[in-house]
């Protein structure tokens, strides 16, 4: 299969997710950062993180919703940034629902893409995140296997 080629498989409790191949894993990006974080170079940005659901949860889709909303809205120390064009594509993998956003921003981010997948399974919600720059992608590596690369993750059945 061609993202075998460039991606391996990693895994954050029951979910099996990938990234690319030569990615180093990395902590301490960011105070907040929980979960796996992956990167390779200074142009992709993985990151796998979980947390449980209960009665009081947001349901899948308002989860979505307010990730776009957080998204869309122009952070205020960045002058001029124009709102974000994102998609979001249902996948189902093995039964389970996930919901992927992407996020295309405007100037003075223009190159950056944000992909974010967002999928219950059992009493827990999981999101993978892939942040990169579309003018420094590794070599070889097109933003469409990046898309299959994080529609792929799914649950291992141990």
């Amino acid at each position: 299969e061609g993202l075998d080629a460039i991606t391996e498989t990693k895994f954050f409790g029951p979910y099996q997710f990938r990234v690319l191949k030569d990615s180093v894993e990395t902590k301490g990006e960011t105070k907040d950062i929980d979960g796996r974080a992956f990167r390779i170079s200074d142009s992709v940005f993985m990151h796998v993180k979980a947390r449980s659901i209960d009665n009081g949860s947001i349901s899948l889709d308002k989860e979505v919703k307010e990730i776009i909303k957080d998204r869309t809205i122009p952070e205020p120390t960045v002058k001029m940034v124009l709102p974000v064009k994102y998609d979001v594509i249902e996948v189902n993998n093995d039964g389970v629902r996930s919901l992927l956003m992407e996020f295309m921003y405007g100037w003075p981010l223009e190159y950056r893409m944000d992909m974010v997948l967002v999928t219950d399974y059992e009493d827990t919600r999981y999101y993978y995140n892939l942040q990169f720059y579309r003018h420094k992608l590794p070599e070889g590596i097109r933003i469409e296997q990046l898309r299959q690369m994080i529609m792929d993750a799914q649950f291992s059945y141990k």
